[in-house]
């Protein structure tokens, strides 16, 4: 319902219905959880364990020694100047 000024009921009942919207909490899980290639926080009733296959920690490993050999030829390649 969009909030129309013909009606001033609905008027009413939709800056209400606007409102509530605003003050939903929104649970989530806190404390330490692994990071994802996603970056998605787990749920508020995840128990902390992880169940994955090791898929998401190879795949992070692999990124970041890529990125440190890529900084390591940068300072190689800048060493003489």
């Amino acid at each position: 319902m969009s909030p129309t000024l013909t009606s001033k009921k609905m008027l009413i009942f939709d800056q209400k219905y606007f409102y509530n919207i605003d003050r939903v909490k929104v649970r989530e899980f806190r404390g330490f959880c692994p990071p994802n290639r996603f970056g998605i926080r787990p749920g508020f009733a995840w128990d902390g364990v992880d169940r994955s296959n090791g898929y998401e920690q190879k795949w992070l490993l692999q990124l970041n020694s890529q990125k440190a050999v890529e900084d390591e030829a940068y300072k190689w390649s800048c060493s003489d100047m």
